[in-house]
């Protein structure tokens, strides 16, 4: 016999003995359920936004879980809000960093794969560092405060490129387009087979400012081709 929501939430309540606590301790206890993760001691703090700073590989283990979600229908229905009020915070509050070696093997990317358009549209800050002989920095601002726009410094007077990069929003743009499903290796082949112009002289070496990046929105593509445009990121053969 099939039962109405109403039965199954009135049955779940008075046999389970954390319905009979009043509703503000239960919304306590959800809410401290859905930060557990998130409230670590170990978090670094970014004092210019007065926020937690997380690496990005590690963002989906410290993010807000919906296991509390899938117990029953009763706990579903009262603690849906402050997990998503929560995920949210999350994602937004979070400022993520992502330290690439040079020439990082292609399958070292899975944790961005595996990342949902869900978590990552609500991302607001991503500071990347490709470190080697050179350090090239990307500064990713998103959100909707934020306007298409880039900037960074003109290269130095005898700086010799080995090759030149295309413009980056217009390459996060064209990948974003795609209607299939891509991994990191398929956005590496778009960037290498990259024909339309423009294309920016940027040097790595040269550069004394991070490349500011800035979008309203981000998916998990266009952030994978973001990642992408860094780790090859302009290098410079000048030794003057």
């Amino acid at each position: 016999m099939a039962h109405t929501r109403e039965e199954v939430l009135t049955n779940d309540q008075s046999t389970c003995p954390l319905f009979r606590l009043p509703p503000e301790l239960r919304n306590a206890i959800y809410t401290y359920v859905v930060h557990s993760k998130y409230d670590l001691p170990q978090f670094q703090w970014d004092e210019e936004h007065d926020s937690p700073k997380l690496s990005l590989k590690r963002a989906q283990y410290h993010a807000p879980q919906n296991a509390l979600l899938q117990t029953c229908r009763s706990i579903y229905a009262e603690s849906k809000g402050i997990f998503v009020a929560a995920k949210t915070q999350f994602w937004s509050d979070t400022t993520f960093t992502l330290t690439l070696p040079v020439d990082p093997p292609l399958n070292s990317f899975g944790y961005l794969e595996r990342l949902l358009d869900d978590q990552v549209n609500h991302i607001t800050r991503l500071n990347i560092d490709v470190h080697g002989p050179q350090l090239f920095t990307v500064h990713l601002r998103s959100g909707p405060e934020a306007t298409w726009s880039v900037s960074y410094c003109a290269r130095a007077p005898g700086c010799s490129h080995s090759f030149l990069l295309p413009a980056p929003l217009t390459f996060v743009k064209s990948v974003g387009r795609v209607q299939r499903q891509l991994n990191f290796r398929d956005v590496i082949a778009m960037l290498w087979r990259w024909s339309s112009s423009p294309r920016i002289p940027l040097c790595a070496h040269h550069q004394p400012e991070p490349v500011v990046l800035s979008t309203p929105i981000l998916s998990r593509k266009g952030l994978m081709s973001v990642v992408a445009w860094a780790c090859d990121g302009p290098r410079c053969n000048y030794r003057g």
